[in-house]
């Protein structure tokens, strides 16, 4: 098997993981798989809140993007957009308390039903997907 054809088979388990994840975190808790990362990673921060370019990189997002989601999750009540006070140009998103619990309450959770979807796959995938071995192909 090509290095082309490993990446493609794990790229099409991470999603079918990651929709499987965003089907059960909506039915279950009234988030997106996206909204419940961006709150994760807002919620570890040191100050509980992190610059809109700073969570658009760690989510793999544009900017644009990760600027509609922290509009779509104030909506719900799960974060807010703060001005940064030095040079008033920079943006925060930051949760609010309901946020701050709503991640903490799913968090656990989500972890046991990742390991699920994960040991659904049978096999160590993971293990043996990026075990990478030279097939004398070039791609």
């Amino acid at each position: 098997m090509t290095l082309t054809d490993q990446w493609t088979k794990i790229a099409r388990k991470v999603s079918f993981i990651e929709s499987a994840l965003n089907k059960w975190l909506e039915s279950s808790f009234s988030i997106g798989l996206t909204e419940f990362r961006a709150a994760l990673l807002i919620s570890k921060s040191p100050d509980k809140e992190l610059r809109i370019t700073e969570l658009a990189q760690e989510l793999g997002l544009s900017q644009s993007s990760t600027t509609r989601l922290v509009e779509r999750m104030e909506r719900k009540g799960l974060a807010f957009r703060d001005v940064c006070p030095d040079d008033g140009r920079g943006i925060y998103a930051a949760l609010t308390e309901n946020g701050s619990e709503r991640a903490a309450t799913i968090a656990k959770p989500f972890h046991n039903k990742l390991r699920s979807l994960i040991e659904d796959m049978h096999e160590d995938w993971l293990d043996s997907d990026l075990a990478v071995h030279d097939s004398g192909n070039s791609d």
